[in-house]
């Protein structure tokens, strides 16, 4: 974990990244996957990463991010057997699914209030190169000045525009 400039966080959890698919019910209640075996997995996933947030935040302690997040997610998977030297992980699971996992397990952390808050991402998935480790590094960049900066010109341009109109 890393506080990077402008306010930027870097975050590598370790471990095998994990789907959050749809709930299926069971009785009265909702359950997330579809075997004990995945919803362990899940969990160990979730886990990982709401620690290395909460280690972020014990050492930069701070509020949730409650402004426009970007997010860049970097997801690295075990090498193939067979093909050692392959680069991207163009099977299951899917972007959609590990990036869910991820942004719940950074919400309930509490480095961000809510993964709504989450404006623009950047993903990647592909298999560990020698000397890495599987899992996900995360680059969370807080966007609350760019949108200050983004409001500030619109709002100068809708004045110029009636000004203009009027004219």
């Amino acid at each position: 974990m890393t506080l990077l400039a402008g306010g930027h966080i870097r975050l590598d959890v370790v471990g095998l990244p994990a789907p959050q698919g749809s709930k299926t019910q069971v009785g009265k209640i909702m359950i997330e996957g579809k075997s004990k075996v995945q919803r362990a997995n899940l969990e160990a996933w979730r886990e990982a990463v709401r620690n290395e947030a909460r280690d972020h935040l014990g050492e930069h302690p701070a509020n949730p991010l409650d402004e426009p997040i970007e997010l860049e997610a970097t997801f690295r998977f075990p090498p193939v057997a067979s093909d050692p030297h392959r680069y991207f992980h163009a099977t299951e699971p899917d972007l959609d699914k590990i990036i869910r996992s991820t942004q719940d397990a950074l919400t309930q952390s509490g480095i961000i209030r809510d993964d709504a808050r989450v404006c623009a991402l950047k993903i990647h998935k592909r298999y560990a190169q020698p000397g890495e480790s599987i899992g996900v590094t995360l680059i969370i960049r807080p966007q609350g000045a760019a949108e200050a900066n983004a409001r500030a010109f619109n709002k100068e341009q809708a004045k110029q525009r009636k000004a203009a109109a009027s004219a």
